[in-house]
């Protein structure tokens, strides 16, 4: 089938667009941005495709805490089972076509969580996306404000009710400004990891690379994980940054200069102490690219400083003139050597 033919839960059952939309391969991101220029009459299918990816949990960012893991595992188990087994109608014996396989998945998890399908019905899923070295401001249904960082999506429902939780869920990078409401209702950012929970405060949330970190600019937050209760939750003041990953068993807390990682806002890269292996992730994250180090020992030298971020090409001959190196970009992949 040809792309442009593509239906919602086509999309569902390609591997490229759940890699895209985890962020994971490269070469994926850059095939579905340039698609979407082609075909921008397919948005709003691409739009409900991820919305029902971030929905079913694929890139395990749940709606409600009803889901729990252990209903969430058993669902995989069941899908599994269903890939190897035929499914009977009567006395004979019918395939599950991918596409057949896509839809079954999402009734399972529907069932499974009753939250989940009020959401869906009595709301609109509205979906950001942000592409390579841009950044979006999003005014939420409530007036409260999220910058979202490039290749980001932020995904939430066009209808909050007075009395209900506010809830967004972040693929990606974004801050926060949320505004204080009168009925003390509560905010909650969802991400793979954990659950952020405010009332009316200004913070940082960055979901990449297996892991989610948040730092508290203003106000009081409170940080849970998402899919291991065992992890205690922590109560975050302002200048304190919590980092939760995929492989931890709890939150790692630590006191820093919000600045430093709030300056994306004022298209600059702002670094204290950062080895040059995190300064390149944090550039590839942001413009879409693989960037290979040629020599590795240079990987753990230091830099602290700030570099204007309106421009690869600039970013990358700031980065070459510091640490006295060649940039060579060929498409989306670039050398420093």
């Amino acid at each position: 089938m040809n792309y442009e033919d593509y239906q919602v839960e086509d999309f569902l059952s390609d591997a490229s667009f759940v890699a895209w939309q985890e962020q994971n391969d490269a070469k994926a991101m850059e095939f579905w941005e340039d698609w979407l220029k082609k075909y921008p009459e397919k948005q709003e299918e691409v739009n409900r495709a991820v919305a029902l990816l971030q929905l079913l949990g694929l890139q395990e960012i749940m709606p409600s805490d009803i889901q729990t893991q252990r209903q969430k595992n058993l669902l995989l188990e069941r899908i599994e089972v269903l890939k190897k087994q035929p499914m009977r109608i009567g006395t004979k014996q019918a395939s599950i076509r991918p596409r057949a396989l896509v839809w079954w998945a999402l009734a399972a998890s529907v069932c499974l969580c009753l939250v989940a399908i009020i959401f869906w019905q009595s709301s609109k899923t509205v979906v950001y996306q942000t592409g390579n070295g841009g950044s979006k401001e999003i005014v939420l249904p409530d007036g409260s404000v999220v910058i979202l960082n490039a290749n980001s999506t932020l995904t939430f429902s066009d209808q909050w009710k007075a009395t209900a939780v506010r809830e967004v869920w972040l693929q990606g990078e974004g801050f926060f400004h949320v505004k204080a409401d009168a009925s003390k209702t509560k905010f909650w950012v969802h991400t793979n990891h954990l659950k952020v929970e405010v009332l009316g405060t200004k913070f940082n949330v960055n979901n990449r690379r297996g892991k989610t970190k948040v730092v508290l600019d203003e106000g009081k937050i409170k940080v849970s994980a998402s899919m291991n209760p065992k992890i205690l939750p922590v109560l975050m003041l302002p200048k304190e940054y919590v980092e939760l990953a995929d492989e931890d068993t709890n939150f790692k807390k630590k006191s820093v200069r919000p600045e430093i990682f709030l300056s994306w806002r004022n298209n600059q890269l702002a670094f204290d102490k950062t080895p040059l292996k995190q300064i390149l992730q944090t550039v590839e994250d942001h413009y879409g690219v693989q960037i290979i180090l040629k020599d590795i020992t240079l990987a753990t030298r230091e830099f602290s400083g700030a570099l204007p971020n309106n421009n690869l090409a600039i970013v990358l001959e700031s980065i070459a003139g510091i640490y006295d190196l060649k940039a060579i970009q060929k498409e989306k992949i670039i050398v420093l050597e």
